[in-house]
């Protein structure tokens, strides 16, 4: 991570983020058909990084930190700080042609601060977004940042939405904290990183028969370089554009095989079967 300016470093951890959704594309358990990036579906949209489509349509932001122990603050949501105003979501949500199931804020920030607590509510039954990483779920609170028979919110900027436009919000939006940081360098991997090839190696089968002959630092690069690409040309991916990138083996060597029957020489043996 070290040299990344933090712009830099945001693309190149949203990208890595992107490879794990479509390294997910090849588990069957996680039920995920396809994934598109940097798709806006208004001009307000803060969940165009990723959108998952599986056995529901799930919109997600991504963002990462460059210093320590940054917590997740209600800076965060109140200001412009990380370009993730309340106000601003809700707006564009509600520019959307169709809702999402479900909108995440996906983070790498430490669980919110002593401030911010109060106003979220942990959600731990909801999953994380990617099995393979250990993160913590909150939701916001509705009664906390307005409350029921107020005329105005706790949250200033919310004052032009409405209370009703909130609790769809908050609904809908699951926050995650806890996401592993990246290195940027397949070669010096970070915790991130190192998640990546272990899913590539333990759950995909990379190195492994039929699929021995790859390399998985390379796979790994190969999948974030597919990554990257969809960010830049705001593509959707499913399981076979994945399987063609990393070009694997699914079907251990196998080719389609027939017999066709001769029925000339067709012995009837009803007689026996009987």
């Amino acid at each position: 991570m070290a040299g990344l300016s933090g712009a830099y470093y945001g693309y190149d951890h949203q990208d890595l983020v992107a490879a794990h959704a479509l390294a997910s594309l090849l588990l069957p358990r996680s039920g995920l058909r396809s994934v598109a990036a940097e798709r806006k579906a208004s001009s307000e949209d803060r969940f165009a990084d990723l959108e998952l489509i599986g056995n529901i349509r799930r919109r997600v932001q991504v963002k990462a930190h460059t210093v320590d122990a940054r917590p997740l603050r209600t800076a965060d949501f109140v200001t412009q700080s990380i370009s993730f105003q309340i106000d601003d979501v809700i707006r564009g949500i509600q520019g959307e042609p169709a809702a999402a199931d479900e909108y995440r804020l996906f983070t790498s920030f430490e669980p919110p601060d002593a401030i911010l607590s109060p106003f979220l509510a942990t959600d731990q039954s909801t999953p994380s977004l990617f099995p393979a990483l250990a993160t913590q779920r909150f939701r916001l609170l509705l009664e906390k940042i307005w409350p029921a028979g107020d005329d105005a919110p706790v949250w200033s900027v919310l004052g032009n939405t409405g209370r009703s436009a909130l609790a769809d919000v908050c609904n809908r939006m699951i926050i995650e904290v806890g996401c592993p940081r990246s290195s940027g360098d397949l070669r010096e991997p970070g915790p991130l990183e190192i998640a990546l090839l272990a899913v590539l190696r333990d759950e995909v089968g990379i190195g492994a028969f039929p699929n021995d002959n790859r390399d998985l630092a390379d796979a790994g690069a190969q999948l974030i370089y597919v990554a990257r690409t969809a960010r830049q040309k705001g593509l959707s991916l499913v399981e076979g554009d994945v399987v063609k990138a990393l070009a694997l083996r699914i079907d251990y060597g196998r080719i389609s095989e027939r017999f066709p029957v001769r029925t000339d020489r067709l012995v009837v043996r009803s007689e026996i079967l009987a």
